[in-house]
C-alpha cells in the first residue's frame, strides 16, 4: 500500500509523457521476487528524476527531487515486503 501511495504521489508531480511507450517489464517470478522487476524500475525512476533535478533550478528542481524521493520510498517499502 505504502509502494502504491508513493507511486501515485509521485506521478501526480509530474507531466504525462508526449514520447515514448510503458517500459516493458520481465516475466514476472515466482513469489517474492516477483517484486524485483518493479523495485529495479523505481530505482531508475529515481535516479533518472535526481539526474534531471541535478539540471534545474527553483521549483522545477524542488518537484523532480520530490518525485525522486517518492519513488524511493516506494522502492524501499516493495524492497522491504520481499525481504519479509
Amino acid at each position: 500500500m505504502t509502494a502504491a501511495q508513493a507511486s501515485s504521489a509521485g506521478r501526480q508531480l509530474l507531466p504525462l509523457p508526449e514520447h515514448g511507450r510503458p517500459y516493458d517489464l520481465p516475466p514476472v517470478p515466482p513469489r517474492a521476487a516477483a517484486l524485483v522487476p518493479h523495485v529495479r524500475l523505481l530505482r531508475l525512476v529515481q535516479a533518472a528524476l535526481g539526474r534531471l533535478a541535478a539540471t534545474e533550478v527553483g521549483e522545477g528542481r524542488a518537484v523532480l527531487e520530490q518525485a525522486a524521493g517518492h519513488a524511493r520510498s516506494g522502492a524501499d517499502a516493495l524492497a522491504t515486503v520481499r525481504a519479509q
